[in-house]
């Protein structure tokens, strides 16, 4: 300011208020720099120049000063920080808990050399072996989140065989139903041979018997290709709950699609499909003789018919 002057009323707020109020400062000048007065001597300046001026040495403490000013801006910026810490704080501890969250959702860390690799496919191995068992068997495991899309997996493959046949066995059903006298009068004709009259021959029961018995085939193999299928998603949704764990997180919470092992998910399916696929046509051929066997049955004690039938068929 110009000599002769001063800044108390600015000072005490008279001319333009502030909220927080002024603090006065007596920086040093250019040529004080150029004099290489250093900030220490400078402030020892102020000190006096302050104590020593007719106006500024008679105002009350913390008017003047750079020191009242740093005690002034610490005093503020303490306020501050006391009355937005608490929300600082909070979004702190929600930042963390979210991290926490998101570290649990990835699992454990991807395994890095070749013993971790093996030893981590073996596991996984073992897991899923135990899992699909468990699963048949309708054994519930407490260690592991139940599941509900493999809720009841041994009671629906129980329910499939339970329903095998049962067109057949229902007390509605006849094995001579689709049969009408003129069609057992023309079977019993036409395998008559050489045999007394009045004396139908076993041919014509087997004639009548065979395409009755051939209609089992059908729902046999109809079971089989259900329990396949069955057994083929069972094995790809436990696979999935094991490998595809909390990669990617979407809006909805209980929807989490995973990323992390695509390549090694789809080998284990790939290997899975494959094994069932090649059980299910050893499986096929062994039922399929099984039927044919028991089409094959000869339904009679007759030595006399038997004998020359079994020499034939030695020959």
């Amino acid at each position: 300011m110009d000599k002769g002057t001063n800044a108390k009323r600015m000072l005490y707020g008279q001319d333009i208020p502030l909220r927080l109020g002024y603090v006065g400062v007596k920086g040093r000048s250019q040529l004080d720099i150029i004099n290489h007065v250093s900030v220490k001597e400078g402030l020892e300046m102020e000190k006096h120049f302050f104590a020593s001026h007719p106006v500024y040495s008679t105002l009350p403490p913390g008017f003047v000063g750079t020191e009242a000013l740093v005690q002034k801006l610490m005093k503020i910026f303490y306020h501050h920080i006391k009355a937005i810490m608490p929300d600082i704080y909070q979004e702190v501890i929600t930042k963390i808990t979210e991290c926490e969250e998101r570290l649990e959702d990835l699992g454990t860390p991807l395994p890095a050399d070749e013993s971790e690799k093996y030893n981590f496919l073996f596991k996984t191995v073992t897991k899923f072996c135990e899992a699909f068992k468990d699963q048949l068997t309708g054994r519930y495991d407490l260690k592991s989140p139940p599941d509900a899309s493999l809720a009841a997996s041994s009671a629906t493959v129980r329910q499939m065989f339970n329903e095998l046949y049962t067109e057949f066995t229902g007390k509605k059903f006849h094995a001579t139903m689709i049969y009408s006298d003129q069609d057992i009068e023309r079977a019993v004709k036409i395998h008559e041979g050489d045999s007394l009259s009045g004396f139908p021959t076993i041919d014509a029961f087997l004639f009548l018997l065979g395409p009755q018995l051939e209609r089992i085939k059908e729902p046999v193999l109809d079971l089989l290709a259900s329990v396949h299928s069955f057994l083929e998603e069972t094995a790809t949704r436990i696979i999935n709950s094991q490998l595809q764990r909390y990669s990617l997180i979407l809006s909805v919470k209980a929807l989490k699609i995973s990323t992390r092992f695509p390549k090694l998910t789809s080998e284990l399916i790939d290997m899975v499909t494959r094994y069932l696929d090649k059980e299910r046509q050893f499986t096929k051929k062994l039922v399929v003789n099984i039927i044919d066997a028991e089409l094959g049955y000869l339904f009679t004690n007759d030595s006399e018919y038997l004998k020359p039938r079994q020499t034939v068929m030695t020959v």
